[in-house]
């Protein structure tokens, strides 16, 4: 089996999910949004939205996943947890960082309740970087904890780089990108 490795990037109105399943016959493959040709393999990315978890029957009439900001358990679906842009655990933003750092509070949460003990709230950061050339980048930086079942902003903690930042500041943030870029893929994918 091989992963689909080259992905179609969809405009925004269309970005809801693409679900790859090969049929094993001719070589191609469906996904939510249209038919891929190419060579066996299983895929499943989700972006955004995501028609897997529809089918789960996690989704709610906003179309995302309502979660427990704790557990991240589903809302709608007991033993379900969701993470990622899908999930809606209120302010938080849909970001790569804000993604991995839900998976390593399900993660704790999951192994702590199959040990019988209460999962812990906790409250999360998010640092989203943008780097628009070679050693420059922007970034917004906040901060969020559960309260009553969602997470929400912490008061005036949400903090984007100056317009007028010098170039020390833009190296620094695209600095800070690298690093956590290279943390993230390391941690993700060993």
């Amino acid at each position: 089996m091989k992963l689909l490795t080259e992905l179609t990037t969809l405009p925004a109105s269309e970005a809801i999910a693409a679900i790859c399943v090969a049929d094993g016959l001719d070589g191609s493959a469906f996904t939510a949004l249209s038919s891929v040709s190419t060579d066996d393999f299983t895929a499943l990315v989700s972006v955004g939205k995501s028609l897997l978890a529809a089918l789960a029957s996690v989704v709610d009439r906003t179309g995302w996943c309502p979660v427990d900001a704790v557990t991240f358990e589903s809302s709608k679906q007991k033993n379900i947890h969701v993470i990622g842009d899908s999930a809606f655990a209120g302010t938080m933003p849909k970001s790569a960082f804000s993604g991995l750092l839900e998976g390593r509070l399900c993660a704790a949460a999951i192994a702590r309740l199959f040990a019988g003990a209460a999962p812990e709230a906790a409250p999360m950061s998010s640092n989203c970087y943008s780097v628009v050339a070679p050693g420059y980048a922007i970034s917004i930086t906040g901060e969020f904890r559960p309260v009553n079942g969602e997470y929400t902003e912490v008061d005036n903690s949400i903090h984007s780089s100056p317009l007028d930042a010098p170039p020390t500041l833009r190296a620094e943030d695209a600095k800070n990108a690298d690093a956590w870029f290279r943390t993230a893929t390391s941690e993700i994918f060993g």
